[in-house]
Formats: structure tokens, sequence, C-alpha cells
């Protein structure tokens, strides 16, 4: 691919022209600001419920879309207020949706769920989110999921035995203390957290082929990858870490 990349951002329309090689945070709309990952989940929720690439503000006026985000970036939620019955909850702080614990009254509710790097920070077992994302949707129901994610046969658990635990902090350093289910105290100070508001601590490093194990599992019959399209900006400088789509049977 050449340096050089015109391209029309899906989230806000701005033409843009990006002089670098594009990665999965980079290439920044010179009106929105969203990166690649962020044109990503939008070119998949419009696939997914349009059919064809549109930016938000060319959205079919249809309320009848009802969906909701995961810690959803504002450049995006709020555009999609405009045009769609759409909220974005938080899940440490209001407005709150716990992932792992679906409420009745928000079971099979929703056409659509957003939820672009939420689950590495979710405690294990990690199912249990992939479970709950599945309650949310009707049948046919849409989820457009990104995780960090290699190649790898495994995913690596961080904090395998998590159970009772807090954050805490000793001369600048941040640090996790645990009690497993055995009694077990256990102390980690090699803490990873990625820039963003509320609970950012890294739980695990998912393997591509765990997500699709989980996707599956959780009721979801159809997953597929957003892969490079550049004419709207999105372009990866490797195979991992892209965009699902996936449908709920």
């Amino acid at each position: 691919m050449p340096s050089a990349l015109e391209f029309r951002c899906i989230v806000c329309g701005t033409k843009n022209r990006c002089e670098s090689i594009l990665s999965r945070e980079s290439g920044h709309c010179s009106t929105c600001g969203s990166t690649v990952r962020m044109r990503a989940a939008i070119f998949a929720l419009s696939m997914g419920l349009y059919g064809r690439p549109l930016d938000i503000a060319s959205f079919p006026k249809r309320p009848r879309f009802r969906g909701v985000g995961l810690s959803d970036w504002d450049g995006y939620a709020a555009r999609l207020r405009r045009v769609l019955d759409y909220r974005n909850t938080r899940y440490d702080r209001r407005p709150a949706l716990d992932i792992t614990a679906v409420p009745e009254r928000e079971r099979s509710r929703y056409d659509f769920v957003l939820s672009i790097d939420v689950f590495e920070h979710i405690p294990p077992p990690v199912g249990r989110a992939f479970e709950g994302a599945a309650a949310l949707l009707r049948s046919g129901g849409l989820l457009v999921f990104s995780a960090p994610y290699t190649l790898d046969e495994q995913t690596v658990e961080h904090f395998p035995h998590l159970d009772t635990f807090r954050l805490a902090e000793h001369a600048g350093v941040p640090y996790l203390i645990n009690k497993r289910r055995d009694g077990r105290l256990e102390w980690f100070d090699d803490l990873v957290f990625h820039g963003a508001e509320g609970f950012t601590l890294e739980m695990r490093l998912f393997a591509r082929g765990d997500i699709e194990r989980h996707l599956r599992q959780a009721g979801f019959g159809s997953v597929t990858l957003v892969d490079d399209v550049p004419e709207y900006g999105i372009v990866y400088d490797n195979a991992c870490s892209h965009t699902f789509i996936a449908r709920r049977t």
C-alpha cells in the first residue's frame, strides 16, 4: 500500500489524506478524530444494519433499530443517538450495564450491540460477557465486537485465579492483590492499563480462535471480520485485532 491514503471518514463523512501507513490506533480523521478502530466499528454497523457502507449522518432515520453501546467512544456515540434508538452504557459506572449479569428487562431487547475493546477488561470467566451480549440481542441481532488479539493458540489470562481482588498503589506503582478461592494471596505489579476512562486494567490478551469459539458458544451463528477498506480509512498493518461482525441465531 502506498504511504499516502485518501479516504472518506465513515464516522463523520470528512475527506482525509493520510501520509503514513495506518495501524489500528492511527490515521486520525481531521474532523472527528476517529482512528482505524472507530471507523471499522461504524463500517461493521452500517453493513450489518443496511447492507452498505454509510457515514452516520447518511443512516436512514429508522428508530426501530434499537441498540446499546458498551463504553462507546463519544465521537460516534453522539452521532448515533441522532439517527437510531441508541444509548451508551458503562461497565463500572453510571449509566451502568453489567454485561456479565444482564437484567431480565434488558434481554432480547436490542437489534445491535457495540462492544469495542471492552471484553479484555472484564474479570474472568470472560465467557459470561459473550453470553451477556447474546442475551441482549433479539434473534438475528448484530454484535459489532473488537478486542486486541493475537494469532496464538490460546488466550493469555493475566490473572487466571482472580476472585476477591483490589487495586492499590505504592510509590507511584499500581498493583493488584487477589485472594484466590483457596484462600491464598497473590500480588501483581506488572499491570497493563489502556488509555480510557473507567476500569481499564487489561485482564487478558485474547487469541483470535478463542474469540470465535466464545461467540459461537454464546449463540452467534455468523461470524465474519472487517478486512481492509481503504476508501473509508480502514487499513491494518497486521492480521491481528480486526473488528468482528457476529449475528445472533
